[in-house]
């Protein structure tokens, strides 16, 4: 068993929502009494309603199983981040982003701040694309001058007089923000698996945290019976722990 003064506390890396200004219909969404998240899925190339399907999802540390977070962590799999029903990859991965955000700042390690920004960044190009999504496919069956103005403020040239052209190429260029999104992923998902000292992150770890809190609190822990909040309390007493060691030692 390593030293708690040994141990890194500081391995993890961390997803705000960056929400648009306007918010556009796309779902409906409750919180379950269990905290969970619940809503109805609209799935839609173009922005268009087509058919709903209802599912339920943890969203956050609170009612999530450390169990189900490590699994999500090291493998990028975050499909057992579903409770019920079917979702699409992008709200699952948004999920992720949410809880691994939370997590971050439950951990309470500002070196995680470069992570925190790229997960922003990949919420926001995220809520520009489905925006854009949904405009055109209202303009598809609707055409309106308004929301001919709304693409042009998100930086598109929309000839009303060839409008078919226009929202094709909207479409074309709306492939290098979703190009741009799967690279900042893969880059947060690369930052995730490595620790602040270059080691990559396994499993082990996390059961060094819970065993070396059982060591130091005389208490017996099971990481199956934890919560991913419940978790990242017991981290920040470990850090403070180890605080107080490092300084009672200098003392002398």
């Amino acid at each position: 068993m390593k030293k708690i003064s040994q141990i890194s506390l500081s391995r993890h890396r961390n997803k705000p929502d960056e929400k648009a200004s306007r918010k556009w219909p796309s779902s409906k969404s409750q919180t379950a009494q269990d905290g969970s998240l619940s809503k109805l899925q609209t799935n839609d190339a173009d922005g268009l309603k087509q058919n709903t399907s209802a599912y339920k999802l943890y969203d956050t540390c609170d009612k999530l199983p450390l169990d189900v977070f490590i699994d999500c962590y090291l493998s990028n799999d975050y499909s057992r981040l579903i409770i019920s029903g079917d979702c699409s990859k992008e709200i699952i991965t948004s999920a992720w982003n949410t809880i691994y955000q939370e997590y971050c700042q439950l951990i309470g390690d500002t070196t995680m701040l470069g992570t925190l920004y790229k997960i922003i960044e990949i919420n926001t190009v995220n809520s520009r694309i489905t925006r854009i999504k949904y405009f055109v496919g209202l303009l598809k069956i609707h055409p309106h001058p308004l929301l001919v103005d709304l693409l042009t403020h998100e930086g598109f040239d929309i000839n009303e007089n060839d409008l078919e052209s226009g929202l094709q190429r909207a479409l074309n260029l709306l492939c290098q923000d979703e190009l741009k999104v799967s690279q900042l992923q893969q880059e947060l998902e690369a930052a995730q698996a490595i620790s602040d000292d270059g080691e990559k992150i396994t499993s082990a770890y996390f059961d060094d945290v819970i065993l070396s809190y059982g060591d130091v609190f005389k208490v017996s822990m099971n990481r199956k019976d934890l919560t991913t909040q419940t978790y990242c309390r017991m981290v920040k007493k470990l850090k403070e722990y180890a605080e107080k060691q490092t300084s009672s030692d200098n003392s002398y």
